[in-house]
């Protein structure tokens, strides 16, 4: 797990976290305008790894936009708290921190269940880019899983069972039954199993928070 690779062509270096899932980008700054050779590696190695971790990187909130930008089209967050930024539709706050008893960022200050973002929508996110302002020493982990291999360890006839339902995901946290569809806020019905565009590769679509 110590290794560090090359990336082909770039002078990136590659680091895995786990053995499942992640590796992390040495060897180049956010801050500054990337090539589209240098970009082709970090998203590829995004595609291969899941998650990719940049660290010690500075960045002002129109950088770490600029880069989420070279995803794909950036969309528009829900907030139930406020914890907006003021400049971009598309960031949110995430914070334990309360001012005058009131929460500053987006989300409660607990724990939340595996997910995934915007799942609750017709059109999910591709992805999402997280940028850590403060960290504790300890405790407030983050948490990523693999769902490709989470498929792909499923036995052969779960496979079977599952190909071609859909299930129905909410945004209201915990209510899940189909009967009180018009009380669910935003909702959407997605496949349990997805194909990921870009790998071609399948994965389980359902999430305990949500699904």
């Amino acid at each position: 797990m110590s290794a560090v690779a090359a990336a082909p062509t770039t002078t990136l270096r590659l680091r895995p976290l786990a053995p499942q899932i992640g590796v992390e980008i040495q060897g180049v700054d956010l801050s500054q305008p990337l090539d589209d050779k240098k970009f082709r590696a970090i998203e590829q190695a995004w595609f291969d790894h899941g998650i990719i971790l940049f660290r010690d990187q500075q960045l002002s909130e129109d950088q770490q936009v600029d880069f989420a930008r070279r995803f794909g089209e950036l969309g528009k967050v829900l907030h139930q708290h406020g914890g907006g930024s003021a400049h971009h539709p598309c960031v949110m706050f995430i914070s334990n921190i309360r001012e005058n008893g009131e929460l500053v960022g987006s989300l409660p200050d607990g724990e939340m269940d595996f997910h995934f973002d915007r799942i609750h929508q017709a059109q999910p996110c591709k992805g999402a880019a997280l940028h850590g302002l403060e960290i504790p020493s300890e405790g407030g982990d983050t948490c990523f899983a693999n769902m490709v291999r989470a498929y792909e360890t499923l036995p052969d006839a779960t496979k079977k069972r599952i190909e071609g339902l859909k299930a129905l995901n909410t945004f209201t946290y915990g209510a899940t039954k189909p009967e009180g569809k018009n009380e669910l806020g935003p909702h959407a019905i997605h496949p349990v199993v997805r194909r990921i565009p870009e790998t071609g590769k399948k994965a389980l679509y359902v999430c305990r928070l949500m699904t």
